[in-house]
């Protein structure tokens, strides 16, 4: 789990998170999982925000190193659920499958 500070959306109507991220898997199937949670207090309990796509990549057998802007994907989020909230958290929550 990487957990946000608290967040003050209580001004924001329509909020957004961009963020890159950079994957690739051993096998032709991803093995891990990634999720975007959210809380509207102080992250005492979370749901799950609008599903990140799944991860994707060319198969790699070997340590993955991303070494130029094409190996990042930017992902984008809509927190809506969160648009008002004054104790937002969000938490991006990576499930190991053992893959790369």
């Amino acid at each position: 789990w990487l957990v946000s500070p608290v967040l003050d959306l209580s001004q924001t109507q329509s909020p957004f998170l961009y963020f890159d991220l950079s994957y690739r898997s051993q096998s032709p199937e991803p093995e891990e999982t990634l999720k975007l949670l959210g809380s509207t207090d102080c992250g005492n309990t979370f749901f799950e925000l609008e599903p990140v796509p799944g991860l994707r990549g060319e198969p790699l057998t070997s340590a993955w190193v991303p070494t130029s802007d094409a190996h990042w994907q930017v992902q984008t989020v809509n927190l809506q659920t969160l648009a008002g909230a004054d104790r937002a958290r969000i938490a991006w929550v990576v499930t190991s499958g053992n893959g790369n």
